[in-house]
């Protein structure tokens, strides 16, 4: 189970569903949670019980998959990370990123 906290929203990721509450405008992201693959993007691959900072970044955009996640950044450049067995991140290799990757 990974958790994630963007523009004040609280998103649950269980099993591919995902609970949204809470609106505002702020563009940080935090995860906390399982992290076996890199898929919290705070470098490394420790569990965090307690929300972590994903870069510096303003966010514009995310999505999440099962052990990966897909973010735009505020100036529309396209970032990833966590699992990639099967090239989920799109960045032509096989290889899992702890961190957002471009």
């Amino acid at each position: 189970m990974v958790f994630i906290y963007f523009r004040a929203k609280f998103i649950m990721l269980l099993e591919r569903w995902l609970l949204l509450n809470r609106t505002q405008t702020l563009g940080l992201l935090s995860t906390w949670g399982y992290n076996a693959f890199g898929e919290l993007g705070d470098g490394t691959t420790t569990a965090r019980s307690s929300p972590v900072q994903v870069g510096t970044n303003f966010w514009a955009q995310i999505s999440v998959g099962d052990n990966h996640t897909l973010a735009i950044r505020g100036d529309g450049l396209l970032f990833a990370w966590g699992e990639n067995a099967v090239g989920e991140l799109g960045d032509g290799s096989v290889i899992a990123k702890s961190s957002p990757v471009q």
